[in-house]
This record gives structure tokens, sequence and C-alpha cells, in this order.
């Protein structure tokens, strides 16, 4: 069974940003604007459009641990080749699936790997910026998902509703889904999922969130979806699993996590809405 695979060049560049020079973080913001394939032009066009040297970008290359440009540049073609890999062709590579004789305990222990990793890729400061919004109860808040993410955006949306008000969840359907985008104000909060083979409907409705001067969070993949670089928060988390379609581990966990805080900094304004809850299902249910 594979381990989760290695850190991605965004998430690299995101770790060693506080060592940058001021000319490499020009850099940085050029390559993660256009990423991935901004890094896949020749030194001397990169350096045209961040309006730095070859010599500064190699430094800034051998901050994140290449030994060399074409070195830099084939981890970028590899994570160009992985976004695009659709689950038929994982499925069709034996080394990609659980192998016969493989056990739950073993799975579990790959599962374990996977979230610890996934907890190193959020920076502390992310998560509790993230929070603090969603503490702000009069705000909004709106989620959506893409065809394999939106049951994640459904448990997001049901956590949220248990504890916190104003929480909607976007229509998949298309005229619902304008009719929600007609709801975007600014200081409402939306929240994306969107990950590899990324869903052209669902970054256009983070493009209008962020047309809205909506607060836009974004949970993506290590290779990151397009709607990431409108966000203002982005959580890019590891999916690649040893099964047939990317593995939701990680995202969930993340979510339940957020909730988790959240109960935790609404107090009893949330414990208040729990019982509530508690009360009509009581008096409703059949």
């Amino acid at each position: 069974m594979s381990t989760p695979t290695a850190q991605t060049i965004a998430a690299r560049i995101l770790q060693h940003q506080e060592s940058f020079t001021r000319k490499e973080r020009t850099i940085a913001r050029v390559l993660t604007t256009g990423y991935p394939t901004a890094g896949l032009e020749t030194v001397a066009e990169l350096g045209r459009r961040a309006e730095a040297s070859g010599a500064t970008i190699l430094r800034f290359i051998g901050k994140l641990g290449f030994a060399s440009y074409p070195e830099f540049q084939e981890a970028l073609r590899d994570e160009l080749t992985a976004t695009l890999e659709s689950p038929l062709a994982r499925y069709q590579t034996p080394d990609a699936r659980v192998q016969e004789g493989d056990t739950l305990a073993q799975y579990a222990n790959w599962a374990g790997l996977l979230l610890r990793q996934a907890s190193g890729m959020i920076p502390v400061a992310e998560f509790d910026a993230v929070v603090q919004l969603l503490e702000n109860e009069k705000a909004a808040v709106h989620l959506i998902g893409g065809r394999f993410s939106r049951s994640i955006a459904e448990i997001f949306a049901y956590g949220l509703m248990g504890v916190r008000p104003h929480v909607h969840l976007v229509s998949s359907e298309t005229r619902r889904m304008v009719n929600d985008a007609l709801e975007i104000h600014k200081k409402d909060i939306v929240v994306v999922f969107d990950f590899r083979r990324y869903q052209d409907n669902v970054i256009e409705f983070a493009t209008i969130a962020r047309e809205a001067e909506a607060t836009l969070i974004v949970f993506t993949d290590k290779w990151q979806s397009p709607a990431a670089k409108l966000a203002d928060h982005v959580f890019a988390l590891p999916v690649a699993g040893p099964s047939v379609y990317d593995s939701a581990l990680a995202t969930i966990m993340c979510i339940e996590a957020l909730i988790s805080r959240l109960a935790e900094g609404l107090g009893n304004r949330a414990e208040r809405r729990v019982a509530r809850i508690e009360e009509l299902h009581g008096r409703l249910a059949e």
C-alpha cells in the first residue's frame, strides 16, 4: 500500500514564505498566480515576469529544496499529471489500489498517515482565522461542492447549522444555483469545495462570490483548484489514496475540527441552539 505523497511546491512556498526576500516574494506570487504551469516557463521568461535575475530565481528554487531548475520543473510536471489523473486511470494502475490481502488495519494505518500529513499542511493561523470568521453569527454562510465534493459540503453545512444560524447549502441545479448566487452579499462567507478534475460551475460560483466581495474559503487538494487563487483562505489537503477514488478523510477531519472549535468558541449560544433543535425535532418528528 502506498503512503501519502510528498509536499507540493505550493505548500513549500507557503512553508518558506517568512524567509523570502522582497524579490523572492514577487517570484512566489508569479508562480502561485499561474500555478502550476507558470513554473514550466524558462528561467528567462519567469525572470522577465517577476522582474528578477536568473541567479535570484535559482536561489529561490534552492530555498524550496531543489538542486536545479530542471528538477523543480520535473516536480511541477508530476503535479500537473496527477491533477489530470482520473479515477479510471488510477483504477487501471495496480500500485494505486489496495492490494489483495490488505486488511482494514493496514488501511487504517494509511489513513492515520494521511491525517497527520493533512494537519501539518494547514497553518494554525489560517485555521484560527476561519474559526473566527464563522463565529460571526450575523454573517450568512453559503456552501457549495462539486460532483464528488457536494456530500462533504452537506456534512459541513449540517454541522454548522447545528451550532449557528444563517447557513445555506447551494443547489447543484442551475436555476436554483442562480438564485443562490443572487443571495450572496458583502460580508457573507462562501465556502467552496473543489478537488482535482475541477468543476467549472463551482469555480464560476467562487468568482461571483469574489465579485460580491464575500469572504471566500476554499477547500481543495494540494494541486489547488483555480478557485483557490480568488480565496481569502485556502485549505489545500492531501486526497490521493489506495482506492479507485480520492480520499475525503483529510477534508472531513478538517471540517469536523472546525465545527468542534466553533462550538467551543460560541459556548452557550451553540448550546442553546442545540437544545432548541432537539426540542423542535421532538415536536416535529413523525
